[in-house]
């Protein structure tokens, strides 16, 4: 997996320094040999930041570009690689104990997403989660499928074949482990601060080894090695990052009762921070009227105001100094108006990452040359 920094670094996980792709098992019955590595394009070298991980696999870097979270798949966790700050060039646990095999890593508006790839829980064990606990025995499966592997391998490379191939390609790919992989899908929604906010499962096997999730519209779109398609899941409607927001009615904010013009301010300065009334909209407009109040006030005078809302019942004793305040309220309704249209109900939320300059790509080619595409 790749991820591009904003100074056009790249950083980049290597799974296995031993073994291929296409001897994934093996990779997972030898002993970790996974890396994070940094490239840096100025002085174009590459540095290993992380070494020994149990199968590295997908990584992503927080907004701020302060730390980097890469998935270790067959130890079920995250890492944390902080590069700003104190614990700069330290890494630390950032996930444990999830309900299966993580793989590719996404970023969200919010957050990533962190698919299962493999489920491990109860009711269904993973194998290649227990090996790592019993070195004997991952010995001895390496090997034995090693012995098996080498006369397919000498064959089809004295003797290239389309058969012999297909064979040499299967004993150590790990599409010839999937039966073993249970049916349960689960997808993480995971924000910076290592809380999960958002899941989705399934049961019925229709798809399975999810491996990748990207959200492009309202759907989610989901990648897995083991199929020849692409599944799409619609959105559901309260994982939506966009909810439209309702205004207050004028009779919502019971504490202008005492006097009229602060009912009319209330609407406008509750469209000021429509994001905080979307998580607790209770707690959010009982301020908001409250702020408000002073304002009317001082622009007419402070005497003239006190008395309005005590002469309520007694407006017949001091019918002159009535018709001051009556003159007053609508001078702050058309202030607040105005200020409502230049206060943007919805905000554009940047995307978390800058997108990287459109330059070359530097490939290393084999024997330790650089090239570009």
């Amino acid at each position: 997996s790749v991820a591009v920094h904003s100074s056009g670094d790249i950083y980049w996980t290597d799974s296995s320094s031993d073994f291929g792709l296409e001897d994934g098992v093996f990779t997972t019955l030898a002993n970790p040999s996974g890396r994070l590595i940094h490239y840096d394009r100025k002085k174009n070298v590459s540095t290993t930041l992380i070494d020994e991980l149990y199968f590295a696999n997908g990584l992503v870097i927080s907004p701020n570009e302060d730390f980097i979270v890469v998935a270790e798949t067959v130890t079920m966790r995250v890492r944390k690689y902080h590069l700003k700050g104190e614990k700069k060039g330290t890494w630390e646990m950032f996930l444990e104990s999830l309900p299966g095999h993580p793989d590719n890593l996404s970023p969200a508006k919010d957050g990533f997403w962190l698919p299962i790839v493999v489920p491990s829980d109860k009711e269904n064990p993973s194998l290649m989660g227990s090996l790592p606990k019993v070195p004997l025995i991952r010995e001895f499966l390496l090997k034995f499928l090693y012995l098996i592997e080498t006369p397919f391998r000498l064959i089809s490379n004295a003797f290239p074949n389309v058969y012999t191939q297909k064979i040499y390609h299967t004993i150590g790919h790990f599409e010839s482990m999937s039966f073993l992989y249970g049916k349960r899908v689960t997808i993480l929604k995971v924000d910076w601060s290592g809380n999960i906010v958002a899941t989705l499962h399934a049961t019925d096997g229709a798809v399975g080894g999810i491996c990748h999730v990207i959200e492009v519209g309202d759907y989610y779109y989901l990648g897995s090695p083991f199929s020849k398609y692409m599944g799409r899941v619609k959105i559901p409607e309260h994982l939506k990052k966009e909810v439209p927001v309702a205004l207050p009615q004028k009779s919502a904010p019971p504490t202008t009762t005492a006097a009229p013009p602060t009912t009319t301010a209330a609407p406008p300065k509750t469209t000021a921070a429509p994001p905080t009334t979307t998580t607790a909209p209770p707690t959010t407009t009982t301020p908001k009227p409250t702020t408000t109040t002073p304002k009317p006030t001082t622009t007419p005078k402070p005497t003239t105001t006190t008395t309005t809302p005590k002469p309520t019942t007694t407006t017949t004793q001091k019918p002159a100094t009535t018709p001051p305040p009556t003159k007053a309220p609508p001078k702050p309704t058309e202030k607040p108006a105005e200020a409502a249209k230049e206060i943007p109900i919805h905000e554009d939320i940047p995307s978390d990452t800058k997108p990287p300059k459109a330059e070359k790509l530097k490939v290393i080619k084999k024997g330790g040359e650089f090239g570009e595409l």
